[in-house]
């Protein structure tokens, strides 16, 4: 699973925690995962969305299957051999995005109608888009 809350939002929820009166020095020490609810896609979400995107010939792998093999041969594997140390399965992210007061956080900062409305499906889209347009994956 990846968590796909806009870099934007995030930013800005971390500066109205960090000023705000509402949040600011109230609760010291604490953590904050500034995510918003249901914000996650799997490797399944990932791959149709390519696929819809007109890349073929995509196949997905069990996580932990994948992982092994990336820390297994890290010198043949390695643009990917950090990421699979610090990735987990698991369902870490779903916890994070139910921490309401992060979700409140973003929620205060981007206003409920986006909040509401978003949807992980087209923030990836989008993504996708971006990548393909600036010339770092085919379009």
């Amino acid at each position: 699973k990846f968590n796909l809350t806009p870099v934007d939002w995030v930013a800005h929820a971390m500066v109205n925690i960090a000023t705000s009166p509402t949040w600011a020095g109230k609760e010291p020490g604490s953590a904050f995962h500034p995510a918003a609810d249901g914000n996650t896609v799997t490797m399944e979400d990932i791959a149709s969305v390519l696929s819809e995107a007109g890349y073929s010939g995509l196949r997905t792998v069990d996580f932990t299957a994948w992982r092994s093999k990336i820390l297994a041969h890290p010198e043949r594997f390695k643009s990917w051999s950090f990421c699979a140390s610090l990735a987990v399965d698991g369902d870490g992210l779903d916890a994070m995005a139910g921490n309401s007061r992060g979700g409140k956080a973003i929620k205060e900062v981007v206003g409920d109608e986006a909040f509401n409305k978003f949807e992980p499906r087209v923030c990836l889209r989008r993504m996708l888009r971006y990548c393909q347009e600036a010339g770092l994956l085919q379009a």
